[in-house]
């Protein structure tokens, strides 16, 4: 038997506040947005996450990340250049 949380509610060890990680669209898809001169206006059809914002960041800023960040630049997709 699988066990799935009924939609729109939050799992009994949250009495209040917010949980993260239901199986639903509401919590597995929201929208990461960049903005800035050479960002282009883009929908990227493969998925993306929010480990890939802190690599993004530090290549518009030109910091070299750490070697063991998670994530992914996705600057080359979204600019310009």
């Amino acid at each position: 038997m699988t066990l799935r949380f009924k939609e729109w509610t939050l799992a009994a060890s949250y009495p209040s506040g917010t949980s993260h990680g239901s199986p639903y669209r509401y919590d597995t898809h929201v929208p990461v947005l960049f903005f800035g001169a050479q960002v282009i206006a883009k929908t990227l059809a493969e998925p993306v996450g929010t480990v890939d914002v802190a690599p993004t960041l530090a290549e518009f800023l030109g910091i070299q990340p750490p070697a063991q960040i998670d994530g992914r630049s996705l600057a080359s997709l979204v600019t310009t250049r």
